[in-house]
């Protein structure tokens, strides 16, 4: 025997998700909270701008310090140290 019909949860999850709904409306309904969402919104694309010039500035920033250690090598280390140590 099949059950026809919708279970418990999914009329459940269909009134609460009807309920969030109505409360967005809601809310974007006041000018002000429209606005307030529009300024974070728009702050927010703005801060998202500025990630890929970050990354490139710190990928470059790693490959260099990553080539000075690499031309300097262990004996280049060692000097530094022994440098700082007898100053």
């Amino acid at each position: 025997m099949e059950r026809e019909g919708y279970s418990t949860f999914s009329l459940l999850l269909a009134f609460v998700g009807g309920a969030v709904a109505g409360v967005a409306a809601a809310y974007l309904s006041v000018p002000e909270n429209r606005e307030r969402v529009r300024s974070y919104a728009t702050g927010s694309k703005v801060r998202a701008s500025r990630i890929p010039r970050a990354i490139k500035d710190a990928s470059v920033a790693a490959k260099d310090a990553f080539a000075s250690a690499y031309r300097g090598g262990a004996d280049g280390v060692k000097s530094d140290l022994i440098e700082e140590a007898t100053h």
